[in-house]
């Protein structure tokens, strides 16, 4: 038992080892030498923004960018005005994301698999947005405390794993607007599969349903009262009904978006009428985890964009070939990775900013690739033991 630990400790170590000395190269890079493409604009704007409040602190309460860039202005009083500094936060923040990472697989019997994390965090998307003042390193946090810990509750019944779940929500509705959504539809989802499909006990599911009415309370209740704020304006229209409201935002966002033409494509979410808007609604998530497509292709970042469609493609194939043999836990994992997507399907209207919001939830469906990989394998193994001994 001992010597298991120890080789679990060892091999974690020495992925979160890995992760913390290239994401340092990549800050000193990003900081001093060289501008990251997909982040340096918003890395600089977060940057100014923290050293401005940090000049003139004012605690208040805010949400989205503004609670994020208040963050980080509290750690520039402490260390110091520094874009460098500012990185350090998120690589914190990204170390312990791949702990809970690595420690989830363990927990699900995979054994010498932490390369894996050590793909998630390199893969170049995530590292170039997260080795940098973004908050792309706390959305991931968030959400990986959310989808493993509902998994670990519908595994195993423990309350606990709800609460864990439910400050992870919390946490990601106060950086992102469109998270306090996600994290709704995860929470739905995570109750009505528990409910429906698992033998978990009365008590605990009560226990999760009262949670969940408080939960979903706070945050309308919250959006009520700070609905001034620039960043509850689409969450308000939605709150009440406000159509048109919703459309004209929409409208605007989309209009904008054309100065990345070659990038953006045509697939405006409708509110004119129910059948309008699931139909739109599914085309927008079609073009949000298939864009580029080939035909669009005209330089190396297209070309990199594309092989994220490949390989996004192959693992959500590879799941679903697999899921019948899949448990519950897993199931569900498969499911919230859905549900994250098409949330930010609908407020995405080019593959440059598909590619920046699927890095928050495309560990998903790496780690539930492995662990089926993984469970196969030893299957395999073990079925093939036998005919060795007696050869």
């Amino acid at each position: 038992m001992s010597r298991t630990r120890l080789s679990f400790s060892a091999s974690t170590f020495l992925v979160l080892t890995t992760i913390l000395f290239f994401y340092e190269i990549v800050a000193i890079l990003g900081a001093y030498y060289i501008d990251l493409k997909g982040s340096g604009v918003d890395a600089a704007k977060f940057h100014e923004l923290a050293i401005k409040w940090a000049e003139n602190p004012q605690l208040s309460v805010n949400f989205g960018v503004q609670a994020y860039t208040q963050l980080l202005g509290v750690v520039y009083m402490l260390f110091g005005s520094s874009q460098f500094i500012g990185a350090q936060l998120s690589i914190v923040v990204i170390l312990i994301a791949a702990y809970k990472m690595c420690s989830f697989l363990y927990s699900q019997g995979v054994r010498n698999m932490g390369w894996v994390v050590l793909i998630v965090f390199l893969w170049p998307s995530v590292l170039l947005r997260s080795a940098t003042t973004m908050r792309e390193p706390l959305l991931i946090l968030a959400k990986t405390y959310l989808v493993l810990s509902f998994a670990q509750y519908i595994q195993t019944g423990k309350l606990k794993h709800i609460f864990i779940a439910f400050m992870s929500g919390g946490l990601l509705f106060l950086f992102h607007k469109a998270t306090g959504l996600i994290t709704i539809t995860i929470l739905l989802t995570a109750f009505i599969y528990s409910t429906l499909f698992l033998r978990v006990s009365l008590q605990n599911q009560s226990i999760f349903f009262l949670s969940l009415i408080f939960f979903t309370a706070s945050a309308f209740l919250f959006v009520q009262i700070f609905s001034d704020l620039r960043e509850m304006r689409v969450l308000t229209g939605i709150i009440e009904g406000d159509v048109s409201g919703i459309n004209k935002m929409l409208e605007a966002k989309y209009e904008k978006a054309k100065v990345f033409s070659r990038a953006s494509y045509d697939a405006p979410l409708s509110f004119s009428s129910p059948v309008h808007f699931v139909f739109s609604l599914i085309v927008s998530f079609f073009h949000y985890m298939f864009e580029p497509f080939p035909n669009k292709i005209r330089s190396v970042l297209d070309i990199y964009g594309f092989i994220e469609v490949v390989l996004r493609s192959v693992l959500m194939l590879y799941i679903c070939l697999s899921w019948k043999r899949l448990v519950p836990s897993q199931r569900f994992m498969f499911m919230a990775y859905i549900a994250i997507s098409l949330v930010w399907s609908t407020g995405t209207t080019n593959y440059g900013t598909g590619s920046r919001h699927h890095i928050v939830g495309f560990w998903i469906i790496i780690l539930l690739s492995t662990i089926i990989f993984y469970c196969r394998k030893m299957q395999f193994e073990n079925n093939i033991k036998p005919s060795t001994t007696h050869g």
